[in-house]
């Protein structure tokens, strides 16, 4: 699964989360380097400037779908060890 089309579609369709919330864990579930994908569809949230973080920025939606990204890849951490979902256990 590719990290900005993931991501993409949940800015796009932010309206609609109780169908985000039932199709992308099951999205998810399907790619064997989870871990890796969701660090990469966030991580632009982290680099943004000042600028961003004002409240009318354009760049809201990109905030929002960056956060629900982490929320979904917690909520699929709960009750599983680290193999599952690409991490690797030492």
């Amino acid at each position: 699964m590719y990290n900005k089309g993931l991501w993409r579609y949940i800015a796009t369709h932010l309206f609609d989360i109780l169908k985000l919330r039932e199709e992308v864990p099951a999205a998810l579930k399907l790619n064997p380097k989870l871990a890796k994908l969701v660090l990469k569809c966030s991580g632009r949230f982290f680099l943004q400037g000042i600028r961003a973080h004002s409240k009318d920025s354009a760049m809201i939606p990109a905030r929002q779908a960056s956060v629900f990204i982490l929320e979904l890849f917690l909520l699929m951490m709960r009750g599983c060890d680290g193999s599952q979902v690409g991490l690797n256990r030492v």
